[in-house]
């Protein structure tokens, strides 16, 4: 029986998180969990408008847990959360170390005029804000540093190589 991999999947928004984590699920069969489903499925419409922070760090904090939970018992998990700063990322490689388990950091290149284009294509508040804050949010961005381990995926290199 080989080790669990736990995987975080990097990426600013629309650039095709879901899409990758779905396909390399299905290839590996790792356990997905996407942060902005359980929003979806945990919080009402009024209150991710009105308060999207809280509402997405709940569901990190508890996707967290259940992840620990799944990696203990031997199952590989995709952590598809976007890991917009280095912090985050070494959390998750730090429960890694913790579980005892291999970790993979996937980072998603994908160019900001295909985000933007993807953007567009989304309706209702959170998608417009996203939108119209697209400058201020991409500074807030960090991308991976020199000092991790990545595996860099360009945009076009959906469906996923071989992991």
């Amino acid at each position: 029986m080989s080790k669990p991999i736990l995987r975080i999947v990097q990426g600013f928004i629309g650039s095709g998180k879901t899409t990758y984590s779905k396909l390399l699920s299905e290839k590996t069969g790792s356990i997905r969990l996407n942060a902005d489903e359980y929003c979806e499925d945990t919080f009402s419409k009024e209150e991710l408008e009105q308060d999207w922070n809280n509402c997405f760090s709940k569901a990190i904090s508890d996707l967290y847990i259940l992840a620990e939970n799944y990696l203990e018992s031997g199952q590989s998990v995709i952590l598809d959360f976007g890991f917009w700063d280095k912090k985050s990322r070494d959390y998750a490689r730090n429960l890694a170390m913790k579980v005892g388990v291999d970790f993979q950091h996937i980072y998603l290149d994908t160019p900001d005029n295909i985000i933007i284009g993807r953007l567009k294509g989304r309706s209702g508040i959170i998608a417009a804000r996203n939108l119209s804050n697209f400058d201020t949010l991409k500074r807030a961005f960090e991308l991976p540093q020199s000092d991790e381990a990545v595996i860099i995926v360009r945009s076009d290199q959906i469906p996923p190589p071989s992991i």
